[in-house]
């Protein structure tokens, strides 16, 4: 990290560099200006490990690996930065905390101040499964995350958690068909078509009592008549 003083534009130049293995994962030039109080930062990712995001993601992804790469530009106050992107999943592995399912991910995906948002990226667990995601996980300042998508897929994971990951529902299951998903992450809406595939099993535990509890893990609705 370096910078430059321009006394005459009142602007601090601004250099930022990363290097692993050889090669600059991130190498970002730009400028902040005293008078107003604004950045105007361009980045160049190389396979930027994901795992810097992971602090922020932690409750959505239980393990985050892989790289992204592409151009990053970051603009306007220091307190209300407004990002725009050309990036790219380079085989992305994360691990979903709800379900314990691994995937590895790759395909184009794009950066805004309330969002980010994936046109079509190509799904992987670590069997045979696959599956095409498109849709947006957005939020407000890196809070209130919102998931907005459609999931085509084949014989994927939807379920791989053990009874001591201390998820709500554990066991395996596999499924092939298509979903939109929406709402925040604690309370989504699945509209779904779906057959699950091969042998598998799920496990809701209960409590030692029964009586007066409940659950809110799935709530089924039906579709109004017309």
């Amino acid at each position: 990290l370096s910078s430059q003083w321009n006394d005459e534009g009142k602007e601090l130049g601004l250099f930022l560099q990363d290097r692993l293995e050889g090669r600059d994962i991130l190498r970002a030039e730009g400028s902040y200006n005293v008078r107003d109080k604004k950045v105007d930062l361009l980045a160049g990712l190389d396979h930027l490990p994901l795992n810097v995001a992971a602090p922020f993601l932690k409750d959505i992804f239980s393990e985050m690996g892989g790289g992204i790469s592409g151009s990053l530009r970051l603009a306007g106050p220091m307190n209300d930065l407004v990002p725009t992107s050309d990036l790219h999943l380079d085989d992305a592995n994360i691990r979903l905390a709800i379900t314990g399912v691994s995937y590895t991910a790759s395909g184009p995906l794009r950066v805004d101040a309330e969002g980010c948002y994936f046109d079509s990226l190509d799904l992987r667990d670590d069997s045979e499964g696959s599956g095409t995601l498109q849709g947006a996980i957005r939020f407000r300042q890196l809070k209130d995350f919102r998931l907005d998508g459609k999931l085509d897929f084949r014989q994927l994971k939807m379920v791989d958690a053990s009874e001591k990951s201390g998820n709500a529902f554990y066991g395996l299951l596999r499924a092939s068909g298509t979903a939109s998903v929406s709402g925040p992450f604690n309370s989504l809406t699945v509209d779904a078509n779906v057959n699950t595939v091969g042998d598998g099993d799920i496990h809701i535990p209960m409590g030692g009592r029964l009586a007066g509890s409940s659950s809110n893990i799935l709530t089924f609705t039906q579709p109004a008549k017309v």
